[in-house]
């Protein structure tokens, strides 16, 4: 009985306690071994962890490879994603805002050698009439010429230094010089911004008053600058055809003069002034005037101080108004003589 009683007390302490009521069970950590002490389910164990400690050893760095292949390809992913974007965002902001289409620009003006002119004289510029003037050419033989130039600031000579270093009274000089037996007058009757149709609306009052044998009207810069069609251009031409030719004068018609292409104030106009120009010409050589072709001539001034035309980018300077002068003189005397 004492036996017993020692043997449950024994196995008492040794055998876990189960839980108290209402618990779960909770396993109980096993007494550590004897030192010194096997057995075979132990040899087992070991050989079992020791098998999985070289399988995990062994793969260990194949599991890196692949990490790092992985990686790799995230990165490249995310690599490709980000530039796709940026070529999209590209692409969106190019149709929102579209690249203005650079203008095409006239032939720019040639450099000229080093001995040439800066002002190279020639009648060239001048397309004469069907007719070949020939009421002014009645008018020299009487050894007398008037004229009439009429239209905007070119004319009336806004951006020459003094009024007698314009236009007007260089072409009579230059003209008195060149034909120094006829009595020449010019008149000047340039008003400033004025469009075609403004010159139009007071033509027939101005050939009533001065009686000129010839007229130069000059036209067509002011009509690109305000941004006029050129279809109204062309039906201010003609309607100032009517009165030109119901008076019976010669004319001869001045296209537009070509403006800085590096000027700050009216940068890439020399296409629409361009456009202006053939207008006139065709429109000249269809009813039988003369023109001058003020706008390819001036391609030849590059010696000149800023290509003839003053600080602000539109009107003449002094040697622009004394080239323009000359080469008119020297075309209409070499067609009247």
């Amino acid at each position: 009985m004492d036996n017993q009683e020692d043997c449950n007390d024994r196995c008492e302490r040794l055998l876990p306690r189960g839980p108290p009521q209402g618990q779960g069970h909770r396993e109980r950590e096993p007494a550590p071994r004897a030192r010194g002490r096997t057995s075979a389910s132990g040899d087992r164990a070991a050989r079992i962890r020791g098998l999985e400690q070289f399988r995990r050893n062994r793969h260990r760095p194949r599991n890196r490879r692949r990490e790092r292949v992985r990686l790799k390809t995230v990165l490249l992913t995310a690599a490709a994603g980000i530039g796709l974007g940026l070529i999209l965002t590209g692409a969106a902001r190019a149709q929102t805002n579209p690249r203005p289409t650079e203008p095409v620009i006239p032939t720019p003006a040639q450099t000229p050698e080093a001995d040439a002119p800066a002002c190279p004289v020639s009648g060239d510029s001048l397309v004469l009439a069907g007719d070949g003037l020939r009421r002014s050419k009645a008018a020299v033989a009487q050894n007398r010429l008037n004229i009439l130039a009429i239209g905007s600031s070119s004319i009336e000579g806004v951006g020459a230094s003094r009024a007698n270093l314009g236009f007007v009274p260089l072409l009579q000089t230059d003209l008195r010089e060149r034909m120094p037996e006829v009595a020449v007058n010019v008149w000047n009757r340039g008003i400033g911004g004025e469009t075609a149709h403004e010159t139009v609306n007071r033509l027939q009052a101005e050939i009533e008053h001065y009686q000129p044998d010839l007229v130069i009207w000059q036209l067509g810069t002011n009509d690109i600058l305000r941004a006029r069609p050129l279809n109204d251009v062309a039906a201010d031409l003609q309607r100032g055809e009517a009165i030109l030719s119901a008076a019976g004068v010669d004319v001869l018609l001045v296209d537009p003069q070509r403006l800085p292409e590096n000027g700050v104030n009216f940068r890439g106009k020399n296409v629409e002034l361009g456009e202006a120009a053939r207008l006139i010409a065709l429109e000249g050589s269809r009813v039988g005037y003369a023109v001058q072709r003020r706008f390819d001539a001036m391609q030849g001034w590059g010696r000149l101080s800023r290509g003839g035309i003053g600080p602000d980018d539109l009107h003449m300077n002094d040697e622009g108004y004394a080239c323009w002068a000359a080469i008119t003189a020297e075309g209409l005397a070499a067609a009247l003589k």
